[in-house]
């Protein structure tokens, strides 16, 4: 199983997000580093991950309704791909 941990204590942008969620998960260069890429990235996924996201409140904080966004994506992919797995760690 693999374990993808990101903390939002270190994203201060929708950019590093998804710079930092490439870097992670190891996405190719063509990346869209956007929402609608980043789903059709981890619906793919065909191994056992957990995705582990520290002050998850904390990048809402700072990336507002792009935040928001985020988080409903990565809880709607647990219902989506069953080889997710997702912890959100308040911190």
């Amino acid at each position: 199983m693999k374990l993808i941990v990101l903390n939002g204590r270190r994203i201060h942008s929708k950019e590093e997000f998804h710079k930092e969620i490439k870097d992670k998960f190891d996405f190719p260069s063509y990346y869209g580093a956007n929402l609608d890429a980043l789903w059709d990235m981890l619906t793919t996924i065909n191994h056992h991950t957990t995705i582990r996201l520290i002050n998850h409140k904390l990048l809402v904080e700072k990336l507002g309704p792009y935040g928001e966004k985020i988080l409903d994506l990565l809880q709607d992919l647990v219902g989506e791909n069953k080889k997710i797995n997702l912890i959100l760690d308040p911190k």
